[in-house]
């Protein structure tokens, strides 16, 4: 256990430095936002902190004269997704290192990797250093970063009230039971991995994604959904204008392009769309249509592309009507 004057001195100098450690937390939020989008992770929660000075002096306690280095959460982080394959990817890109930070690092505390006989808390913990943040006499800031599914994180929120930090010590018949209840975590978590990886095999299952980002922002003009099944059709026959990379971060290329061009949208749909003298004409179909966003979007960034994909189509017209309205018509042959 640490000296009282070692304690001391880390208590007094963690309160006199925390506000470098909370500056340090909010810049670690914000790279870590920018890694999931980056990598198209959906569904993320993120909670960032500086470890409560209270926590930090009762965790002093734990450990010998270097209480202050061995302290090396002061800065923490839990990222919470759906599938094990995300916490894979997520760990793969930290230890390569990302922007502002350097791996140091890595904890897996899956017990099944250590003894398959024991049961118990799952996850992957990986310590990285800040690389423009300091402490007093130019010291890094270490932050651990914790990787975990909705399973895992809503049973270590059980297992760290009832067991890690409880108001009175459980006994071994509740410590076990909280302990065999990871097993259904582990059979949970890999079942939804094998789910999603079957799923993606299904040829539709792309396009339903685009489908669904047309639609959140379809849905802020209009009321009515449109033909899901030609959306699909459609989306099936202009994405091959979006290279692979792309197609990968499209919600934030949507997203973007929604916003910059919000008032134009909102004209055209309004002019040609639902309610409008060429609703239930042919050519002008797509106007009803969610995916006329992502269509409007490919006319401007990428017109050859979505040209060569619709050309000699049966939509070739639609989609040449909305490129007529948007003031940029559909290169001829």
């Amino acid at each position: 256990m640490a000296e009282p004057g070692a304690r001391e001195a880390a208590r007094r100098r963690y309160i006199a430095e925390y506000s470098t450690f909370e500056h340090a937390a909010q810049l670690l939020e914000e790279q870590l936002r920018k890694l999931l989008q980056s990598e198209g992770i959906p569904f993320a929660h993120i909670n960032v902190r500086a470890k409560e000075i209270g926590s930090f002096v009762k965790k002093l306690r734990k450990y010998g004269d270097d209480c202050w280095e061995k302290t090396t959460d002061k800065v923490g982080a839990q990222i919470v997704v759906h599938t094990l394959d995300s916490v894979e990817r997520l760990f793969t890109v930290l230890k390569a290192g990302v922007e502002g930070l350097a791996y140091v690092d890595e904890t897996d505390k899956s017990p099944a990797n250590r003894d398959p006989k024991v049961f118990g808390y799952s996850g992957v913990h990986v310590q990285m250093r800040f690389l423009d943040v300091m402490a007093s006499g130019n010291e890094p800031i270490e932050c651990e970063i914790q990787l975990r599914t909705q399973t895992q994180d809503a049973w270590a929120y059980l297992e760290h009230g009832l067991v890690y930090k409880p108001v009175i010590d459980p006994s071994p018949r509740i410590a076990r039971k909280i302990e065999r209840l990871s097993v259904l975590v582990e059979i949970f978590d890999e079942e939804v991995d094998s789910m999603i990886a079957e799923l993606r095999q299904d040829p539709r299952y792309d396009s339903a994604l685009l489908l669904h980002e047309a639609e959140r922002w379809f849905f802020t003009f209009v009321t009515e959904p449109g033909e899901h099944e030609l959306s699909l059709e459609v989306i099936d026959q202009v994405k091959s204008s979006m290279s692979p990379d792309h197609s990968a971060d499209y919600a934030q290329t949507l997203s973007d392009f929604v916003a910059e061009h919000r008032t134009q949208i909102e004209i055209a749909l309004r002019e040609y769309g639902f309610g409008s003298p060429y609703e239930g004409e042919f050519n002008y179909v797509l106007f009803s249509q969610p995916e006329s966003l992502i269509l409007w979007e490919r006319i401007q960034n990428a017109r050859l592309a979505l040209t060569r994909s619709v050309r000699g189509t049966e939509i070739e017209p639609a989609v040449a009507a909305l490129a007529d309205v948007w003031g940029m018509s559909l290169p001829l042959d």
